[in-house]
């Protein structure tokens, strides 16, 4: 059997559920230069790891960036590199605030406000977001696929005494895709987090590999438009041929809210490139709005796309015209 232990690492910002908040609320949190911070950039950033860029800057005003995934991993010297992994935090299904999203009722005090709260100014996203990390509009179409992304970064050795800023963007798309928050630095020279756990008599540390593990692969994502919100989907698409026809990888098809629809899926045709998914609500108007139809196909099969026209029904089994899908590409 074993325990973790020396896990503790500094936490210098979060996202506050009362008020939905979308980009990066400051704690009073205290580190040396050469620590390790937990820095929480918001509600379903849209990025990438090898994206990140981390630009700490100093009381003095002296900026250093890291950027991913050229700062990622373990030096010539065994020391790891500053970035130390990107790793998303999803809430428990059977929280009282998932619950009370589901149910539309407070199940502990205040839990239903701080769900739509999240709904409605972290996660409803758009074509007019411009604001930080998993920032919101006003379109009603909120994602209830939840997640808050963290990023351990360890702080440079040497940094001036006083406030420091960490800002980390997507450096390809700095100006909507961004988080900041600040750590006050104090004497002493600090230590990265081995991130450490005791396997018996071995005392092992969380490797490379173990981070990148835990991180998202690569994967697409597919997503649903119409004026009007069907009760079930069918939906045909193609890849690349897979391993099993001399191609590459093997499809494999997520669901991310298991609670709101239900998802059936097999390959079809005879070649490795076709794919048939069907959805539907897990009861009669679960299915609230088009991001709740949203999946992923996963598994490294690449060259996503449609094929043909989306099927959709209400819950007559009435055609419901108008619904397309896209398919976006993270890698």
């Amino acid at each position: 059997m074993g325990y973790f232990k020396n896990l503790a690492f500094i936490i210098v910002t979060s996202i506050i559920v009362l008020n939905g908040c979308s980009s990066a609320t400051t704690f009073n949190n205290y580190a040396r230069g050469g620590d390790t911070v937990a820095v929480v950039i918001g509600w379903n950033p849209d990025y990438q790891f090898k994206d990140i860029q981390v630009t700490i800057t100093d009381f003095n005003n002296f900026p250093t960036v890291y950027t991913a995934p050229d700062d990622f991993g373990t030096g010539t010297s065994g020391i790891p590199k500053p970035i130390r992994g990107s790793v998303n935090f999803y809430p428990d299904p059977v929280s009282s605030l998932v619950l009370s999203e589901r149910l539309q009722t407070d199940v502990t005090q205040a839990a239903l406000t701080y769900a739509n709260n999240i709904n409605s100014e972290a996660t409803d996203v758009g074509a007019d977001d411009t604001t930080a990390f998993g920032g919101g509009n006003a379109d009603g179409e909120w994602d209830r696929d939840w997640w808050q992304t963290v990023v351990f970064v360890d702080l440079p050795a040497g940094m001036a005494i006083g406030d420091a800023n960490i800002t980390i963007t997507d450096k390809n798309n700095p100006a909507t895709e961004y988080a900041s928050s600040t750590v006050t630095i104090i004497p002493g020279a600090g230590g990265y987090n081995r991130f450490s756990a005791l396997l018996g008599v071995w005392d092992i540390e969380l490797a490379d590999a173990q981070f990148t593990a835990m991180g998202r692969a690569d994967h697409h994502v597919v997503e649903f438009t119409g004026s009007t919100v069907p009760d079930a989907i069918q939906i045909d698409l193609t890849h690349n041929a897979d391993s099993a026809h001399d191609g590459t990888g093997t499809p494999y098809v997520i669901n991310p809210t298991g609670t709101i629809k239900s998802i059936s899926w097999s390959q079809t045709g005879t070649n490795g490139t076709d794919l048939r998914v069907v959805i539907m609500p897990t009861k009669d108007g679960e299915i609230a709005n088009m991001r709740d139809f949203k999946f992923y196909i996963a598994g490294g099969v690449e060259n996503v796309a449609v094929n043909g026209s989306v099927q959709a029904f209400d819950n007559d089994g009435e055609t419901v015209t108008g619904v397309s899908a896209s398919v976006t590409a993270m890698n």
